[in-house]
C-alpha cells in the first residue's frame, strides 16, 4: 500500500518545508511515484514548487482544523496506488491543533489499519531553535506510534546541548525506540554554497530546474549538484526506499 510522509514541526521557519521538497526530489529521483500535498495555511511554501505538482488543502478553519478538509488529506493517501508515496507538508501554526485532532480520531491507526505506512519526519535545528524543536520533536514521539525520522538542521548553530550532540542528548535516549532513521542535513560548504542554495530556495527551483537554468552561472551550478549529491547519500543512509 502506499507509504505517508508527513512533515511536521511546531517551530516555523527552520526548514519543513525545505525537507518536503527535498524528500520529493529524492524519491522522483528513484523512480517512486510521488503526490505532494500542502497543508500550511500561513506561508503554503511547498505550493510554489510549480515542477513539482503540490496540491494544496487548506484544513484550518480559523483557529481549529477542518474536519472535512483533513479528511481530504487522508482520502488522497488511502487513495493512492500501492507503492506510491504521499508528502503531506503541515504547517507550524496547525501543529497544536492538528496533533490533538489526529490523537483524538486515531488518523495514523486508520491508515496503518488499511495497510499504509506511516512516516513523520521532524526538524531538530541548531542555534536558538534547537530547545524548541527538540522538544516538539519529543512530543510527537510521545502521542504517536509511527515511523519517525530525524532531520538535524545545523543551518542555524551547532546542533549541541552545552557539549552533548543529539545522539548523546538525554532526549534521544529517551526516544531513540521510536526513530527509524537520522538524516543530518549537510553543511554548506562556505558563503557562495550558502548563497546558492538559498537563492535556489526563494526561486523554489529543484535542484534539478536549478543545475540546468541559464540564470544560475556554472560555479553555482555545480555547488547546488555537490549539495544535492550530499543530500541524496545522507537519504541514502537510512534506507527509506
Amino acid at each position: 500500500m502506499a507509504t505517508a510522509h508527513f512533515i511536521m514541526q511546531g517551530k516555523g521557519g527552520v526548514g519543513k518545508s525545505l525537507v518536503a521538497s527535498i524528500l520529493i526530489q529524492y524519491l522522483l529521483k528513484r523512480g517512486r511515484e510521488v503526490a505532494a500535498l500542502d497543508t500550511d495555511p500561513v506561508n503554503a511554501s511547498l505550493s510554489r514548487y510549480e515542477s513539482l505538482g503540490v496540491k494544496f488543502i487548506d484544513i484550518m478553519n480559523g483557529g481549529d482544523i477542518d474536519p472535512g478538509h483533513f479528511d481530504e488529506v487522508i482520502r488522497h493517501i488511502d487513495a493512492s496506488p500501492p507503492e506510491a508515496h504521499v508528502v503531506v507538508d503541515i504547517g507550524a501554526s496547525c501543529f497544536i491543533s492538528l496533533c490533538a485532532y489526529m490523537k483524538e480520531c486515531c488518523a495514523f491507526e486508520a491508515l496503518r489499519a488499511q495497510g499504509h505506512s506511516v512516516y513523520i519526519h521532524s526538524i531538530v535545528a541548531g542555534g536558538v531553535n534547537l530547545v524548541e524543536t527538540l522538544n516538539n520533536y519529543s512530543s510527537l514521539v510521545r502521542h504517536f506510534d509511527v515511523h519517525i525520522v530525524v532531520w538535524l538542521n545545523p543551518f542555524f548553530g551547532d546542533i549541541k546541548i552545552g557539549n552533548e550532540g543529539f545522539e548523546d542528548c538525554k532526549i534521544y535516549r529517551e526516544t531513540a525506540g521510536s526513530i527509524s532513521g537520522i538524516v543530518e542535513m549537510p553543511r554548506l560548504g562556505g558563503v557562495h554554497f550558502e548563497r546558492a542554495f538559498v537563492d535556489m530556495q526563494t526561486k523554489h527551483l529543484t535542484f534539478e530546474e536549478a543545475v540546468k537554468s541559464p540564470q544560475v552561472h556554472l560555479m553555482n551550478r555545480q555547488r547546488l549538484m555537490m549539495i544535492w549529491r550530499d543530500y541524496q547519500e545522507a537519504i541514502d543512509r537510512i534506507g527509506l526506499v
